[in-house]
């Protein structure tokens, strides 16, 4: 059973409704679970301790109102793993630090920590992780400003090749306006035309340090699944109020529906977040795990029977959540640097 309202009184009571949950965790079993930060429950002494780790397992919607204010650390699905307790994110960073802090006992099993992830659980608990971002190289030196000569020119030259093969490598839209920029350099510095090698280099240059224009329409399609996921959450609302105001009796289906369709809808904007994070700025590669996740969720869109139920209600409410949401995730798999 997951959280009750009455599990919350007290620490102790809290701590035993999760033994209950945890035991249910198995390697094929896909718990749901979210991690909230620092919720503070009165203590069977009359005290209060904070946990800076809470989690919640199977469902959160019943404790939902009690933790209003709190900030969800992370969200996703839990199973065991050669006996330990995976907990796969689907939208955050597991708080490692903070599990091992506060949960030990709690969770009666070891906690497996992929290899990418041992690094940041050696951090300090109050430490929020965030994506590391490639270093971008600097432009290349300018030349002496009285007379450029050719192995300073050269050196440049050598550095912006690269710096140009790895552009093209992340963004492959941008091989044409690359190529363009730098063809004749070499030739000029071979007849000794270095004034003018000098400032195609420097155009060069300021043309690497710009976004392509493959990465501001990959981004623009990311920005704007957030528009089409609060357009489907605005039908999934909608519907349920008909439902409610139709049949009455049916109030618990309507939460039920409503509750999985939200689920799918939030699901989706984890994958979305995720994909952000690599977008973070144009050097970063977008991951085979990104593309994997989209053209996963692109299938289940397409398939889900329950959004297929929701999209043809005999009630006359419109809801598009396959075509919205299904082609807010198409434009982003077709904007994806290469």
């Amino acid at each position: 059973m997951p959280l009750k309202v009455e599990d919350l009184k007290t620490t102790e009571t809290y701590k035993k409704a999760m033994k209950v949950d945890v035991s249910k965790i198995t390697p094929s079993g896909n718990i749901k679970f979210w991690f909230y930060r620092d919720v503070e429950l009165p203590t069977a002494s009359g005290g209060k301790e904070k946990l800076k780790a809470f989690l919640v397992l199977v469902d959160n919607r019943i404790v939902l109102p009690a933790l209003k204010g709190k900030m969800m650390i992370c969200r996703g699905i839990a199973r065991l793993h050669e006996g330990k307790i995976d907990f796969e994110a689907q939208q955050g960073d597991v708080p490692y630090d903070l599990i091992k802090l506060t949960l030990p006992r709690l969770l009666e099993k070891p906690l497996y920590i992929p290899v990418a992830s041992k690094a940041d659980a050696g951090r300090d608990a109050g430490e929020k992780t965030a994506a590391a971002k490639p270093e971008v190289p600097p432009p290349p030196p300018p030349p002496p400003a009285n007379r450029p000569n050719y192995a300073q020119l050269n050196t440049s030259w050598n550095e912006l090749l690269q710096r140009a093969r790895q552009a093209v490598a992340a963004d492959s839209s941008r091989k044409g306006e690359l190529t363009q920029a730098a063809e004749g350099i070499p030739a000029l510095l071979s007849s000794g035309n270095f004034q003018e090698a000098q400032a195609r280099m420097e155009r060069l240059a300021k043309l690497l340090q710009a976004p392509s224009r493959g990465f501001l329409q990959y981004r623009t399609s990311l920005l704007q699944f957030a528009q089409a996921k609060s357009v489907v959450g605005g039908q999934i609302a909608t519907l349920k109020g008909k439902i409610l105001a139709d049949y009455p009796d049916q109030a618990e289906l309507a939460d039920q529906l409503a509750g999985e369709l939200e689920d799918l809808n939030q699901e989706l904007a984890g994958v979305v977040d995720e994909a952000m994070k690599v977008a973070g700025n144009q050097g970063s590669p977008v991951t085979d795990a990104v593309r994997l996740k989209i053209r996963r969720y692109l299938t289940e869109i397409g398939t889900n029977p329950l959004v297929k139920q929701a999209d043809t209600n005999p009630l006359g409410v419109p809801v598009t959540i396959a075509k919205t949401l299904g082609g807010a995730l198409a434009r982003i798999q077709q904007t994806m640097p290469a």
